[in-house]
């Protein structure tokens, strides 16, 4: 039977409420979509401009990494003109910034993304306000490694490390993009510590997307540093951890194609390619963590 709630507000809250813990904490969970589906409904028909803005920006992150990857162009679409309608709240706006980037950032649109980093850290530095900052700045960092250019993701790193920030997750963040700058510059051994220390702190955090991402990035670092038993056993983690997570299962589908192919496992090489494939072609991927396009050019000529 249909839960009944006292009042609409009441059911607002409890769905806004059980979608973030969903998204955050299981978002492997089967009543997620459905959470997510009565979030949409409360942004549509909301009054509050700023209601709409920070559940839109909620609904954004979620359809990027766990839901619709698509879904989350319509929402940045639908969520630019409310955003210059919306009072000038520094959280509204500084939120919106981190999630733009993000979004730029796995959209492949570079200049897109350091745009919004650019408005984003000029607003923190006006209002004093640096609660969006460290992500805002990594989403520059990954993108500029993404691209390519190590200087770029090198300068927007010191200017992270430069923020002093003290929250966990930030912390964990700098020791992440900081093995992922290594890696691109191929220092391996850079690259394994700092993944190790990303790996002992995101691990406190309970927070499955990050731990994820970090234990892929790990099982990357090491196989190309030719230790290929400890990559298998660390990119199984990473499957665990990356459980409802699509963009993240994704990419572990592809390095597990090119761990197995690479040992000449054909077959099962190949079987996780085209499951890769198939994923990656219904959600649009284009761009994602610890991007490196010689691989990916050998993984698309092994899939035709």
């Amino acid at each position: 039977a249909n839960s009944v709630f006292p009042s609409p507000e009441i059911e607002a809250r409890v769905a806004i409420s059980m979608f973030n813990a969903l998204t955050w904490r299981r978002p492997q969970h089967p009543d997620l979509p459905k959470w997510a589906e009565k979030v949409t409904q409360i942004m549509l028909h909301s009054p509050n401009l700023q209601v709409r803005v920070l559940l839109g920006g909620s609904l954004l992150f979620y359809h990027s990494w766990s839901g619709d990857a698509p879904q989350a162009a319509v929402i940045i679409d639908s969520l630019k003109p409310l955003l210059k309608s919306a009072d000038e709240n520094p959280l509204t706006q500084g939120s919106w910034f981190m999630l733009e980037a993000m979004h730029a950032w796995l959209t492949n649109e570079h200049a897109v993304c350091v745009a919004a980093v650019t408005d984003g850290m000029s607003l923190a530095d006006s209002t004093g306000i640096y609660l969006f900052a460290g992500m805002t700045m990594s989403m520059a960092c990954e993108s500029s490694l993404a691209v390519g250019d190590y200087d770029g993701a090198e300068r927007y790193l010191n200017k992270l490390a430069a923020l002093n920030l003290t929250r966990l997750i930030d912390r964990v963040q700098y020791q992440h993009l900081s093995a992922s700058l290594a890696w691109g510059r191929r220092d391996l051994q850079s690259a394994l510590k700092h993944g190790e220390n990303a790996h002992r702190l995101v691990k406190e955090t309970g927070y499955s997307l990050a731990q994820s991402i970090i234990e892929l990035s790990q099982a990357i670092t090491l196989f190309d540093a030719g230790l290929q038993s400890e990559a298998t056993l660390m990119l199984d983690q990473a499957e665990a951890s990356a459980r409802g997570h699509k963009r993240v299962e994704f990419c572990c589908k592809l390095q597990r194609a090119r761990f197995e192919l690479m040992a000449g496992h054909n077959d099962a090489g190949e079987l996780q390619l085209r499951e890769a494939m198939a994923l990656g072609a219904q959600q649009g991927y284009v761009n994602f963590m610890r991007w490196d396009a010689a691989v990916m050019s050998w993984l698309c000529a092994k899939a035709l």
